[in-house]
């Protein structure tokens, strides 16, 4: 019962929160790397601060908001499939 009825019912709620704590991720993960890794784009956009380089800047935030479209849009695509049965699911895809 809890694999064929609660399972199912549970997943539509499950994917907002998904997606909101998937690009938060990211978010956190720029700043982490903003502080003390050695590459990756918090350490781009440290630079370009640094050196007042408005264009890195911008570059840094175009790749990020990218990055980020990309991860939702993958989540949207996998629900979308699990969730076949589902208004929510498929409403998602429209444009």
């Amino acid at each position: 019962m809890i694999w064929d009825v609660q399972v199912p019912a549970v997943l539509p709620e499950l994917l907002g929160a998904l997606r909101v704590t998937s690009v938060m991720s990211l978010g956190i993960a720029i700043v982490v790397e903003y502080m003390v890794s050695p590459q990756g784009i918090g350490r781009v956009m440290k630079f370009a601060i640094s050196y007042s380089s408005v264009d890195l800047i911008l570059v840094g935030i175009i790749w990020a908001i990218a990055i980020a479209y990309l991860i939702d849009f993958i989540l949207v695509l996998i629900f979308a499939y699990v969730l076949r049965w589902s208004t929510r699911g498929k409403a998602e895809l429209k444009p």
